[in-house]
């Protein structure tokens, strides 16, 4: 497992940084619809790629804030017809950190690894979208949810609220939280009178604020 220092820190201010560069030396319109965490083996730290977009001119640019490609960028054009794939704007201030987001879930109880690490403008049908980091759990497939965090006041957000689950996967946090509840009637316990990792993840994912 890697450790959280692995992840970059001082997202709020790169993310700024990055958007009034590319406005000032790419599209005076430029907007950030996406950014990804990346990293590879034998690399010591992750960085991170912004996913740049220009709505006047239709112009697309990813960005390099650290890693062995820092600071360059790659070009491309998004036809009119895939434009609307590209989700909602990011607003131009971000305020929690990465590592805060990271924190908030060590804090409720998750000890185990993490997967893929995103920030979007996240919201199920039906909803006004928020900006949230979007972070998955080790050794779980694609379709099983994230953790959302919201990336503005840094608190949980339901699975339920952040997005239109996968087929089966609203379900199967809610059985992982009902054998836990079942496990742990009378005070016993079906983990030792702990929560295990899946377990953990599944009370945040439906909006408890920890895990016991």
């Amino acid at each position: 497992m890697l450790p959280d220092s692995f992840y970059p820190s001082g997202f709020p201010a790169t993310y700024k940084s990055v958007i009034e560069g590319a406005r000032k030396l790419w599209q005076k319109d430029a907007i950030c619809t996406h950014v990804e965490v990346e990293g590879v083996f034998g690399y010591p730290m992750a960085w991170l790629r912004f996913d740049l977009y220009s709505p006047s001119t239709g112009n697309f640019a990813a960005y390099n804030a650290g890693g062995p490609q820092n600071g360059q960028s790659t070009f491309s054009f998004i036809q009119p017809i895939n434009r609307s794939r590209l989700g909602d704007p990011l607003p131009t201030e971000v305020k929690v950190d990465l590592a805060q987001a990271i924190a908030t879930i060590r804090k409720a109880g998750f000890k185990g690894a993490l997967g893929i690490i995103r920030l979007d403008m996240s919201g199920a049908s039906g909803t006004q979208p928020l900006a949230a980091w979007s972070i998955r759990v080790g050794g779980k497939p694609l379709t099983y949810p994230p953790v959302f965090i919201n990336a503005q006041d840094g608190k949980f957000i339901p699975v339920s609220r952040a997005m239109d689950p996968a087929p089966g996967s609203d379900a199967e946090l809610r059985a992982i939280y009902g054998r836990f509840l079942n496990g742990n009637q009378g005070g016993g316990g079906g983990n030792g009178g702990h929560t295990s990792p899946a377990e953990c993840v599944a009370m945040l994912q439906l909006g408890y604020l920890g895990c016991p």
